[in-house]
């Protein structure tokens, strides 16, 4: 962080990154300004190539808007008028060593799983055979037996009473465990048991992809 501490209170509103090329050299009309900022090499280069006049004139086309943060790759030193700038406005200025294509690449997919639309489903997920089989029902319906007898056959637990599902892309979803219940399971008769510590790390995932629901009911004789 090369700005003031307050400035991290600013609130990233979106996953999506951008770098502000266009914007400093003038032309604001359609300024992604909502996204986090990445100044790289050509950014820095084109505001060093600037004499002061020009330098701070581009620095304040972005900052008119409402930046989240921004982000200087490859240890670029930030100019004055850019620090300057940046705390009277209240966004905060970051640097890192990593280059430019490094930097998004890792950030989009870290920003990517923190938007993604989530929730948390009651029931039992359980990798078999590479396939991630979501058990539902209702309570003492036998989710965890069954899932314990697999686990028991060789197959793996991801997560047992509390499943937190991401959706990671328009088709893809992926479960994983409580952090409170990770890989323990509770049997009707049994307790609670750490299936980790009873078959080994074999026995667990730390998540999977949803690709079957299996809705079990109780035997009715007349259906």
């Amino acid at each position: 962080l090369l700005t003031n501490e307050p400035s991290l209170k600013k609130k990233i509103p979106t996953s999506e990154i951008h770098r502000p090329g266009l914007a400093l050299a003038g032309f604001v009309e359609r300024f992604a300004s909502q996204r986090t900022q990445v100044l790289g090499e050509t950014e820095m280069t084109f505001l060093s190539g600037q004499d002061e006049l020009g330098r701070r004139r581009a620095v304040e086309n972005i900052f008119k808007f409402d930046l989240p943060c921004v982000v200087i790759t490859k240890g670029i030193a930030a100019l004055p008028e850019l620090l300057e700038v940046a705390n009277r406005k209240g966004v905060p200025v970051f640097s890192t060593r990593l280059s430019t294509t490094d930097l998004i690449n890792r950030l989009g997919v870290y920003l990517d799983g923190l938007f993604a639309p989530h929730t948390s489903q009651h029931g039992t997920l359980v990798d078999v055979y590479g396939v991630g089989l979501m058990y539902i029902g209702k309570s003492g319906v036998g989710k965890s037996e069954c899932a314990l007898d697999l686990v028991a056959r060789g197959h793996r637990l991801v997560a047992d009473d509390m499943v937190t599902i991401v959706k990671k892309a328009p088709q893809v979803l992926v479960g994983s465990g409580n952090e409170l219940l990770r890989h323990h399971m509770e049997v009707r008769g049994i307790g609670i048991i750490d299936i980790e510590k009873l078959f080994g790390i074999r026995a667990i995932r730390m998540q999977k992809r949803i690709e079957v629901q299996v809705n079990l009911v109780h035997w009715d004789d007349k259906q």
